[in-house]
């Protein structure tokens, strides 16, 4: 994050502030103590921004794919990744032609890369239980489990939609303690509604 902030600001004060808050952010701090991988998606998130504003779209796309293997999540910096690599292109030849033609390219490119990583890093478990068990279990499967809802009814534990975080209405309890206390997943609201706005 200090690199990332010191890439685009090239003051090294602000982004040690900018480091320092997001380190004690409450729901980074929150997701890391119990080992969820939402710590790997914001490590890899940074590293694709740093890189972004270091003016290497094409390691910054690695660096996405390369962490989607610890948790899909981190496919949406796709869309600035991918922006910017198209927007290169068609910056230095400004034709439509060129426009749909870089998008194809660093679509399929994504897609051929998503899915080598993903197969090198599952031959383990391909090995294990065959191509077609993972590749449903392992993407169509986690797709489908990212895109549902997990629980409905009175029984299921208290939901927290990602925009009640920016706003600080409405937390999501990772663990109850004891007694009254409890584990919950709630950022710093007035930053992250400033970071939103921004």
């Amino acid at each position: 994050t200090y690199m990332a902030a010191l890439a685009l600001t090239r003051n090294k004060w602000l982004s040690l502030v900018v480091s320092l808050l997001a380190g004690v952010d409450p729901v980074m701090r929150a997701l890391s103590s119990i080992a969820l991988l939402d710590a790997h998606v914001a490590m890899f998130s940074a590293m694709s921004i740093y890189f972004l504003f270091s003016r290497k779209p094409v390691c910054a796309l690695i660096t996405v794919i390369v962490g989607s293997l610890f948790k899909f999540n981190t496919l949406f910096l796709l869309i600035p990744v991918l922006y910017i690599l198209v927007r290169l292109d068609f910056t230095e030849n400004p034709k439509f032609t060129v426009l749909v033609r870089s998008l194809i390219k660093y679509s399929f490119a994504t897609l051929s890369l998503f899915l080598a990583f993903q197969v090198i890093a599952s031959i383990p478990l391909i090995i294990h239980g065959g191509f077609d068990w993972w590749f449903s279990s392992s993407i169509t499967g986690a797709f489908k489990w990212h895109l549902s809802v997990k629980c409905f009814g009175a029984h299921c534990p208290v939901s927290s939609a990602p925009w009640d975080w920016f706003i600080g209405n409405n937390g999501f309890t990772l663990y109850y303690f004891t007694g009254t206390r409890s584990l919950v997943a709630i950022g710093f609201w007035p930053l992250w509604s400033i970071a939103l706005a921004y």
